[in-house]
């Protein structure tokens, strides 16, 4: 995953969205904190007009920026 990619929101926790959501977003940052496993990635869900930081394990990549 990189900036520019579209990702949809697959955590499996009882959420608003659920798992499998079909809310689109676009990542627009990302970061490496240097005390966890995973990249953290700043997300402007476009429906929703929201944005926010997600882990990557939650994520799925729909489209590729390329």
């Amino acid at each position: 995953m990189k900036v520019g990619d579209l990702v949809r929101y697959t955590g499996t926790e009882g959420g608003r969205w659920g798992h499998g959501s079909q809310h689109i977003g676009v990542i627009i940052d990302m970061a490496q904190l240097d005390t966890r496993d995973h990249k953290s990635f700043y997300i402007w869900w476009v429906v929703l007009n929201k944005r926010g930081w997600w882990d990557d394990y939650r994520l799925e990549v729909v489209s590729e920026d390329r």
